[in-house]
């Protein structure tokens, strides 16, 4: 038997605060966070264009997969932006990578350099509530001459540069500012950790940057966000 290994673009997600989520609804009499993530998956897979691409979801990853040719990954950079879009309504934050590789699935396994590729990312770049484009996949879809000025411009919209060097999705929208201000002041009121707290930091400086160029749209600050505080006693 020869299998066919062709090459493909692979994103690789990861639901951040997942064991929260379990652990939680373990605790209550029925699951809230599960009906939640049930329903951002079910709403992602409705908005996802089946014949093109792949999405598959255990625990909490979500991995979502094209061929590699221009207009595969246009609708892959599409669905992911759209999926981030969907979490973002439903208060659920998602890191990630976007990788090309050689790439295998079936209907039972997945065997695929595109997506240890992606998953490196993930785990070793993204760091934040991002989701990372690996550069060779960047590279190579901008100069395929198979692929128009039209396309180049549509994924080029949806990308940002960040301090760091890393190019991510960029998916905040007019229809989503609102919604996403709220959910970096819902984390206000909470003791939160050094790593948390630097994913809030993150979110709302690149919330700030969004909200520059929509009219209306408000930033976002407070004791998470714009520095530091005297202490007074009593110190707790």
């Amino acid at each position: 038997m020869t299998v066919q290994w062709q090459y493909g673009a692979v994103a690789f997600l990861d639901i951040l605060g997942f064991s929260h989520f379990v652990e939680s609804d373990a605790k209550a009499a029925s699951p809230h966070y599960l009906d939640n993530l049930i329903s951002c998956l079910a709403e992602a897979r409705s908005n996802t264009p089946v014949t093109e691409l792949d999405l598959r979801s255990f625990s909490d990853s979500i991995v979502l997969s094209a061929p590699l040719v221009p207009d595969a990954v246009v609708k892959l950079v599409l669905s992911v932006v759209g999926l981030q879009r969907i979490f973002t309504r439903r208060s659920v934050l998602v890191r990630g990578g976007i990788a090309m590789g050689k790439h295998f699935a079936d209907q039972d396994s997945i065997y695929s350099e595109a997506l240890v590729r992606a998953y490196r990312l993930e785990h070793e770049h993204a760091r934040f509530p991002r989701i990372i484009y690996d550069i060779d996949l960047l590279d190579w879809f901008m100069n395929d001459e198979a692929c128009s000025q039209e396309s180049k411009a549509k994924v080029a919209e949806l990308l940002l540069r960040d301090r760091d060097g890393k190019i991510f999705s960029h998916y905040l929208c007019p229809d989503l500012i609102a919604v996403h201000a709220d959910l970096i002041s819902s984390y206000q009121s909470q003791k939160v950790t050094a790593s948390v707290l630097e994913k809030v930091q993150w979110l709302a400086s690149y919330h700030n940057h969004a909200a520059a160029s929509i009219p209306n749209a408000a930033h976002v600050g407070g004791p998470l966000i714009d520095g530091f505080a005297v202490v007074q006693p009593p110190m707790y």
